[in-house]
């Protein structure tokens, strides 16, 4: 069906019209257009039923989505949406816009230049701290001068925390433009979290152990003493 032209389509639909006939049409179809040429009972009946219910025999072509063009009009839209919400998510755009998530993904990227900056994590100090990180790294030296060997006996420990309240993904939070905003989130340490620890040593595995409250030193000398005998066995 999609070979024959409009004038074909035409012709193949009076026939059957005035004869009534599948045969007969394709008969004068192979003497017309050559014996090789091949016309099956659906096409004609096709081209029959298109010319006498709608009037045209040319398959309707579709009219093109302008909300699916980088037009001047959407690229413009789509400017002045980030500049206005850099953080806002490209879905949310989509549904703001009424455009593709698509179409958006490449305006920002091919029209605009824009790119996804993510903030970036930093842990609050304060002037206290400064301090305090010196002489511990001062403490540490006079020990292992005193004990060479004391590397051999550390117990290697770390936890996850899970933070059951509000929290700040990166790789969910975007910052839409030309250029990186320089951009710092301030992590707070006392937000409601929960904490599992675990530890290693040369030869064994101990924990984990949930704690329901926050690390601190006393605390994790408590799981120090309550998982010791741990490092004995």
């Amino acid at each position: 069906m999609a070979q024959l032209s409009t004038e074909k389509r035409v012709k193949i639909a009076a026939r059957f019209e005035v004869w009534g006939s599948i045969v007969q049409v394709q008969r004068w179809f192979k003497s017309v257009y050559g014996r090789n040429e091949t016309l099956s009972k659906p096409t004609i009946k096709k081209c029959h039923s298109k010319l006498f219910q709608t009037g045209v025999v040319s398959n309707k072509t579709r009219p093109k989505d302008i909300s699916k063009k980088r037009t001047t009009e959407n690229i413009e839209a789509v400017r002045q949406l980030f500049e206005e919400n850099p953080e806002i998510s490209i879905r949310h755009a989509s549904r703001n816009l009424d455009l593709s998530y698509t179409l958006i993904r490449d305006i920002l990227k091919k029209d605009l230049s824009f790119k996804p900056w993510k903030p970036q994590c930093v842990q609050q100090l304060f002037p206290e701290d400064m301090d305090r990180r010196l002489q511990f790294a001062e403490s540490m030296l006079e020990i292992v001068r005193v004990n060479p060997n004391l590397f051999k006996k550390i117990v290697w420990s770390d936890e996850a925390v899970f933070h059951v309240g509000g929290f700040v993904n990166r790789h969910n939070s975007h910052h839409w433009g030309t250029h990186s905003p320089k951009k710092l989130l301030k992590k707070s340490q006392s937000r409601p979290r929960l904490t599992v620890w675990t530890a290693i040593t040369c030869d064994k595995l101990i924990g984990p152990v949930i704690l329901h409250d926050t690390m601190n030193a006393a605390r994790y000398l408590e799981v120090l003493e309550e998982t010791s005998m741990c490092f004995c066995k």
